[in-house]
């Protein structure tokens, strides 16, 4: 059940940082909205790491197999 919202409370949303700028704004890509939003470094209170992407497998490699003279 999700939890009833007001006006002026707060909230926590996860994202991914996509860049860091110099001038201490970073781009946050978050899930649901096409283009990054830009904030400050000093409105973000919580970092985690970033999570690991996992190995995409490989097709298996193709020999030519060619017909056995006996």
């Amino acid at each position: 059940m999700a939890k009833r919202v007001e006006k002026g409370a707060r909230v926590l949303l996860a994202g991914t940082v996509t860049r860091i700028g110099e001038d201490g704004m970073i781009s946050v890509r978050l899930r649901g909205i096409a283009t990054p939003v830009t904030l400050y470094v000093d409105d973000i209170e919580e970092v985690g790491p970033a999570e690991k992407e996992k190995p995409q497998r490989r097709p298996p490699k193709f020999y030519d197999n060619p017909e056995r003279e006996e």
